[in-house]
């Protein structure tokens, strides 16, 4: 196996670079904000995934989804959670620009 020289490792590790960028680019996603803030309201109604999944109408696991970030959620899907949480989906998606 040849031998590097250690300037070379930053090339090799690009891709970690890229995730690192990545995950910091994460704390901006409009996903990512509406998830925090509909686990925000829910843990102050301190519901279960579960609990606001059964009033709203959609699987718990599409609201873990959704909490993480990972969901692009409809417009639909918002306003049942919003229902669900008894906000506004305006409050759910205030400060998301």
């Amino acid at each position: 196996m040849p031998h590097f020289p250690s300037s070379l490792i930053l090339i090799v590790s690009r891709l970690i670079v890229s995730q690192v960028n990545t995950i910091s680019d994460v704390r901006s996603d409009p996903r990512d904000l509406l998830g925090k803030a509909i686990r925000a309201r829910r843990l102050e109604l301190m519901l279960s995934q579960e609990k606001l999944a059964e009033k709203a109408e959609l699987h718990w696991t599409y609201i873990g989804g959704v909490e993480r970030g990972e969901r692009n959620v409809s417009l639909l899907n918002i306003v049942r959670i919003a229902k669900a949480l008894s906000v506004t989906p305006s409050d759910l998606l205030k400060g998301i620009t």
